[in-house]
């Protein structure tokens, strides 16, 4: 009986040489199994596949292997992000004599012209507008002539562009229609947007599908700060339960997402609706009604003669969800302490002492007693 005796040239099997084989006392031959497994094991070692990342000389002295690439999608640290804003922060209030003069220009009450370069901090701002029919409805303000939704949306964001120009520069926003424009398109005046405006409202109202598709991490993730203002006249197509769950997940995921929701309308069902549904529990969301609305609701509180201008709700607007006083303005009033440091701030700064409106938008009449 013969077997079979593998040969091998530099780790490779090269032919097997048949010799007589010894017998046991069994009758099997020993040296056959042992040939056997040696000739196994050479084949499986030459049908070993070579590792796709691996170089054939071995990796690079003093460096990684060449062929080797991180697995993508890995994103890198998150950027400092930007927090909330306290008015007790004195050291940090506007001191850009530019800005403070425009402030004084446009009327804005130096209680809310002390925060005003906090719109320099935001790395993104997002306006989303709702185009849906029932924008076309009219409203009833006392006093002032009838006009639409869609008309009030559009003196909002006109009024929003002039403020961001003087705060910002003409730094492009990320405009948004619901129905029109859902993707959204880059703008840095509001003359840009006039081609919409002249469009009428029509459609329904997906907030919920445009708000999800720009707060997505590639978005959020890695910006420093982000801005959406909402501007809508009633609930989304979802619901206002969905609408809440949907931004309470993204306000708890991204810390430094502010976002404030203008309401256009004169239905206080509606206006109810929201802030009870978002103005309480959802973090860094604040919900403003029309400017008549939100007057008489802060007037109420700090008195009558609290001045409150058109140009101060633009800037509560913009930064109501970020300072955190600002949101309770309807709710507590300001105690003496805070007055006094909202006078210093207009006496040193605006140069007021009453007249056009003081120093929180009141004058002095009597020793003890701030009055407009």
């Amino acid at each position: 009986m013969t077997r079979l005796l593998p040969s091998y040239r530099f780790g490779r099997l090269v032919r097997c040489q048949a010799v007589p084989a010894r017998r046991t006392p069994s009758g099997i031959g020993c040296c056959s199994i042992v040939s056997y497994l040696i000739t196994r094991a050479a084949i499986n070692m030459d049908q070993v596949k070579q590792d796709p990342f691996s170089s054939p000389t071995g990796p690079t002295k003093g460096g990684p292997d060449p062929q080797y690439a991180p697995p993508a999608g890995v994103p890198p640290p998150p950027p400092a992000y930007i927090k909330d804003v306290s008015m007790k922060d004195t050291a940090n209030y506007n001191t850009d004599a530019h800005l403070l003069a425009a402030c004084r220009a446009k009327g804005i009450s130096p209680y809310f012209a002390t925060q005003i370069t906090r719109l320099r901090e935001y790395s993104s701002i997002r306006l989303v507008l709702d185009d849906s029919g029932s924008m076309k409805a009219m409203l009833n303000v006392y006093g002032q002539p009838p006009r639409s939704r869609w008309q009030l949306l559009q003196t909002m964001v006109k009024e929003i562009f002039d403020l961001m120009t003087v705060a910002r520069g003409r730094d492009p926003v990320d405009v948004h229609f619901l129905n029109m424009l859902p993707g959204g398109m880059k703008a840095d005046s509001v003359d840009q947007l006039q081609t919409f405006f002249n469009t009428s409202p029509n459609g329904t109202t997906p907030t919920l599908e445009v708000m999800r598709d720009i707060m997505t991490p590639e978005h959020m993730i890695h910006e420093e700060g982000v801005l959406t203002l909402l501007i809508t006249d009633g609930a989304p197509n979802c619901g206002h339960q969905a609408f809440r769950n949907f931004l309470l997940d993204a306000q708890r995921r991204y810390p430094a997402s502010y976002i404030t929701v203008g309401l256009c309308t004169d239905d206080p069902a509606t206006v109810n609706e929201y802030e009870q549904s978002l103005d309480n529990g959802v973090p860094h969301l604040d919900v403003m009604s029309s400017y008549e609305e939100e007057s008489r609701e802060i007037r109420r509180i700090q008195g009558r003669r609290f001045g409150f201008t058109y140009a101060d709700w633009t800037v509560k607007f913009l930064l109501g969800s970020r300072i955190t006083e600002w949101d309770s303005l309807d709710e507590r009033k300001l105690s003496k302490r805070e007055l006094e440091m909202i006078q210093k701030f207009g006496n040193a700064y605006l140069g007021v002492s009453g007249g056009a409106g003081g120093a929180t938008g009141m004058d002095k009449k009597k020793k003890d007693c701030v009055i407009m």
